[in-house]
């Protein structure tokens, strides 16, 4: 994805609906970069939204993707059947 696509979904991340925050989520979640790993492994320790955490951890899963894997290790986000997913 080049800088400008990131930096639109970056500025969706920034939205105030959850909704909208999410499809960022998605079409980042396409993208192999390290950047939109990174965004997405953000908005899933920081949003304030349950529903986008979840989102966003849904698509860090190690299993997905090498540049995922390697994000949720740095970040040591939690596996998806930890119950310190769904805080």
């Amino acid at each position: 994805m080049n800088s400008i696509a990131i930096n639109i979904a970056e500025e969706f991340l920034r939205s105030p609906s959850p909704q909208i925050r999410k499809n960022s989520l998605a079409a980042l979640a396409v993208d192999d970069e390290e950047e939109s790993a990174k965004l997405i492994a953000e908005s899933a320790l920081t949003d304030e939204d349950w529903t986008v955490r979840q989102r966003a951890r849904s698509d860090t899963r190690p299993d997905q993707c090498p540049v995922r894997r390697r994000c949720a290790r740095r970040h040591r986000l939690p596996s998806a059947g930890s119950p310190e997913r769904f805080r």
